[in-house]
C-alpha cells in the first residue's frame, strides 16, 4: 500500500468512482462491465462509487431524458491481466 501525505495507507479497492460537479439535480449513470447503476444527485459536488467489473468502463449525467455529459475510460478492465496493474485511472470531460 502506498502511504498518504500523513503517513497512513489506504488499501487498495476494485471501484469505479464518479465524482461529478452538477450546477443543478442530475441523474449519474455509471456503467461498467455490462451492467449500468443510476443514482440521483443533488447540486453541488457528488462522489458515486460502484464495483469494478470486466468491461469497458463509462459515466453520464442526465436531466429529464437529455444526457448533458459523458466520460469513456481508455482503459479496459479484463479479469485475466498479463500483468497485475494497482495504479489508479482517470477519465473526464
Amino acid at each position: 500500500m502506498k502511504p498518504t501525505l500523513d503517513g497512513s495507507a489506504m488499501a487498495p479497492r476494485d471501484t469505479v468512482e464518479a465524482l461529478v460537479y452538477l450546477t443543478a439535480p442530475a441523474q449519474v449513470s455509471i456503467t461498467d462491465g455490462g451492467v449500468t447503476r443510476t443514482y440521483s444527485r443533488p447540486a453541488g459536488i457528488s462522489a458515486v462509487t460502484v464495483p469494478l467489473g470486466a468491461g469497458s468502463v463509462s459515466a453520464k449525467v442526465i436531466r429529464g431524458s437529455r444526457t448533458v455529459d459523458t466520460a469513456v475510460s481508455p482503459r479496459h478492465v479484463t479479469n485475466t491481466p498479463y500483468v497485475q496493474d494497482m495504479q489508479y485511472w482517470a477519465a473526464g470531460n
